[in-house]
């Protein structure tokens, strides 16, 4: 950790805010992070899933739709129902087509490509079978049902009439059930073409073979001539008629077949399009649970985070502002020490870095090495004082014995000298009489010498 203890002290408490900007970044990055793992589930739902189930809605609609129009065609094979279900059939295929490109799951698109498939097939076999079926049929009924039919009717009346008019009993009779069992199997033959029941074919065909059989009995007992080839035109006629009838029964039998073929195929599309609404439902939930469980997690990340930054951050702080204190403490006991008097001047500051507190500890050490320094001087000078002073105070103890040698003997020479003096005295008292003595004597003697 030199690198640490190197650093300012400006970028040492820089070090706690700028960590928890860090933190505060990284949570933000997270949060975004999250936020966009949430936000992709949900485009998930919102631009796939959803826009797939609307997609899938219109399929199963506009298929529905096309099911309906397949019926009416089948039985009216009117224009109208074939322009409807080309409409339908785009609108389908427009549906399919978005489906495909939104939907991105490869089940779903295998569901999705037999759907189409199944659809292709739906479609192909109304275009080539029911509607060319169909077209023929309508050709059949309108060139040859609706023709033949009418012309058989119209010459038994002419022969009913003609019979009426000469009052031939057995000719009316016969034209009369001629007539009855050709209305009978047309009846049949329409009901047929509506319901679609094996009794009704045998019934038109048994009434149309006794109408043949009622005709051909009349034709053999009449007796007139323009009768009789009337009666084989009708007969003639009303053999086109049940052959366009028989046709007509196996075109339907084929239309009912290419029908039967498409209603297997509509309980697959539905099947399919129900299992692919569920897988996308199932998909939806599966999301909506991915997203709660994202935002669990997410929030238990960032509240852990929150709580890691605040506990990474408080023991930074704790650890800058320990190793902070810790060398101003020790800086401010040894001012203590020095301050009470009692500081140890060899002692030095730990420098540990080259950071200000270092460079203040280098500055301190220096400024007490200096001091100890002068301290020592002055102690060694105090030390080289006090050899003198104690050599003055033995010099001085010397010089006070030689005084007090020297005042006693001054005392005894001035006991002598006192006596001395008082001896100087008592002479001189002695010398001054004697000198006034002989002064008086001079005087005496010869005064003018004196003078």
């Amino acid at each position: 950790m030199q690198w640490f203890a190197d650093l300012r002290i400006a970028y040492k408490t820089a070090i706690v805010p700028l960590v928890l900007c860090i933190l505060l970044v990284v949570l933000g990055l997270v949060s975004t992070s999250s936020l966009r793992s949430v936000a992709s589930g949900v485009d998930v739902v919102t631009q796939d899933l959803g826009p797939s189930m609307d997609n899938l809605a219109q399929i199963t609609d506009a298929m529905a739709r096309l099911q309906l129009s397949v019926r009416h065609y089948a039985r009216s094979a009117d224009q109208d129902s074939e322009q409807q279900f080309s409409e339908l059939d785009q609108r389908l295929n427009l549906a399919l087509q978005q489906a495909d490109k939104r939907i991105q799951d490869t089940q779903r698109r295998q569901m999705l490509a037999e759907i189409g498939r199944l659809h292709g097939e739906y479609s192909r076999l109304f275009r080539e079978q029911l509607v060319p079926i169909s077209q023929q049929r309508q050709q059949l009924m309108l060139n040859q049902l609706d023709v033949h039919g009418p012309a058989v009717e119209k010459i038994l009346s002419s022969v009913l009439e003609n019979a009426q008019q000469d009052f031939n009993l057995d000719a009316v009779f016969y034209a009369s059930a001629g007539m009855r069992n050709l209305l009978l199997g047309s009846q049949y033959l329409y009901q047929f073409l509506q319901e679609n029941q094996p009794e009704q074919v045998k019934a038109f065909q048994r009434e149309l073979g006794n109408a043949q059989n009622v005709i051909t009995v009349l034709r053999d007992r009449t007796s007139s001539d323009s009768s009789k080839a009337k009666l084989n035109q009708a007969l003639q006629t009303l053999d086109f008629y049940k052959a366009a009838a028989s046709k007509l029964v196996l075109l339907v039998q084929a239309r009912n077949d290419a029908v039967s073929a498409m209603d297997k195929l509509d309980p697959q599309i539905a099947d399919l399009a129900q299992q692919l609404q569920q897988h996308i439902m199932q998909a939806m939930q599966d999301a909506a649970r991915a997203a709660n469980a994202t935002v669990v997690s997410v929030s238990q990340l960032f509240w852990g985070l929150v709580l890691a930054a605040i506990l990474f951050g408080g023991l930074l702080a704790y650890g800058v502002g320990s190793a902070l204190v810790r060398a101003l403490g020790q800086i401010n006991r040894m001012l203590q020490d020095m301050a009470q008097g009692e500081g140890d001047l060899t002692k030095r500051l730990p420098v540990h870095g080259k950071d200000d507190l270092g460079r203040l500890a280098l500055s301190f050490n220096t400024f007490v090495e200096k001091i100890r320094r002068t301290v020592a001087a002055v102690a060694q000078a105090s030390h080289t004082l006090e050899n003198a002073a104690q050599v003055l105070q033995l010099n001085a103890k010397a010089a006070a014995a030689d005084v007090e040698q020297q005042r006693h003997e001054s005392a005894q020479i001035a006991v002598a000298m006192s006596q001395v003096a008082a001896s100087a005295a008592q002479m001189a008292d002695t010398a001054q009489l004697a000198a006034t003595l002989s002064l008086d004597a001079r005087q005496s003697a010869n005064p003018p010498i004196l003078a």
